[in-house]
């Protein structure tokens, strides 16, 4: 790009870092899950995933890797009314957030926390019932969770996985590191998928966009 050098990459993410803020609830899980050691979704990213789901009026959600409920909140403020069910196969994490929900306000009746392997429970839910399935699992995990994420879709919802880019490491044909390798196949699984459009955000760590066709 004229102008601007592939040195300046990072500057730009922490200046629209700057440029973007979160809630106090927001930031207080933030902390709450650098305490426990559990890394939390870019602010970047998670404000991208937020304003699309308020942007579709986004009623049902599922989110696979709760993590310390970074991204459960920023949903959750999106859009109020929406019924979030969010996954993860570590006790600890919903451990932590059950504890926390009340000092941020979270209503329980419309969170539904689910300790299991994603790749386990989605297959036992509804098809078709969801507006937008939000994925934030590693590379590797991310392939056993794609189809049936697209089926749980209603038609015209979407499927966002965020670190499509894995930090910009993909951009290296020469990099051939297990989780760039999956993200590749990834990238082209969903490129080839014919139950979908795509697109693919160039921001933070990169958001992949796989909107369900209507038809």
């Amino acid at each position: 790009m004229k102008g601007v050098c592939v040195a300046d990459w990072d500057l730009i993410h922490r200046f629209s870092a700057d440029y973007l803020s979160d809630s106090e609830d927001v930031g207080y899980l933030i902390d709450a899950s650098l305490e426990q050691g559990v890394q939390a979704m870019t602010t970047v990213t998670g404000q991208a995933i937020a304003a699309i789901a308020k942007s579709m009026d986004a009623q049902s959600i599922i989110e696979i890797g709760t993590g310390i409920g970074v991204q459960t909140m920023r949903l959750a403020e999106a859009c109020p009314d929406a019924h979030i069910t969010t996954i993860d196969s570590e006790p600890d994490h919903h451990v932590t957030f059950k504890e926390l929900m009340g000092q941020v306000g979270l209503d329980p009746a419309k969170v539904r926390l689910i300790t299991e392997r994603a790749s386990d429970v989605l297959p036992k839910m509804n098809e078709n019932s969801y507006d937008l399935v939000v994925i934030d699992l590693p590379a590797t995990s991310i392939d056993e969770c794609y189809d049936d994420a697209v089926t749980l879709c209603r038609p015209g919802g979407s499927v966002l996985i965020s670190g499509a880019l894995v930090r910009g490491a993909i951009a290296d044909p020469a990099n051939r590191k297990e989780a760039v390798q999956e993200m590749r196949h990834i990238l082209r699984m969903v490129a080839e998928d014919d139950r979908v459009s795509h697109t693919l955000l160039p921001m933070a760590e990169g958001l992949l966009w796989a909107q369900v066709h209507r038809d």
